[in-house]
C-alpha cells in the first residue's frame, strides 16, 4: 500500500500531479477512487490504464455499487433470480 489516498474529486488533479505519481500510487488512487464510486472511464482518463480499472476493477466497482443501491440489495435478500444472476457474474468476473 501507499500512502497517496486521493481527498479531491479526480477533475482537480492536474497533468503535473498525476505525472509524479508512482505506478503503485496511480494504481492505489484508482482502487480508492472506485471504492468510493468514482467512474471508472473517469479514473482511466486521468490515471491511465491499469489492474483496478480492468475488467475485474469495474466488475468490483459495479459490485460495491449494487450493494450499496438499497433496492438492489432488497431484491437480492428477497431472492430476485436475476439479482442473484448480476451478482453471480460480478463474483465469476471478480474471482478469475
Amino acid at each position: 500500500m501507499t500512502d497517496f489516498i486521493p481527498k479531491k474529486p479526480i477533475s482537480q488533479y492536474s497533468d503535473a500531479q498525476i505525472a509524479a505519481l508512482s505506478p503503485s500510487q496511480k494504481l492505489e488512487a484508482s482502487r480508492t477512487l472506485l471504492a468510493a464510486g468514482h467512474n471508472y472511464e473517469d479514473i482511466e482518463k486521468r490515471f491511465g490504464a491499469n489492474e483496478a480499472t480492468s475488467s475485474k476493477g469495474r466488475a468490483q466497482a459495479e459490485k460495491n455499487a449494487l450493494k450499496n443501491d438499497k433496492a438492489f440489495v432488497k431484491r437480492y435478500l428477497d431472492g430476485d433470480v436475476d439479482a442473484r444472476k448480476k451478482m453471480a457474474a460480478l463474483d465469476r468476473i471478480i474471482s478469475t
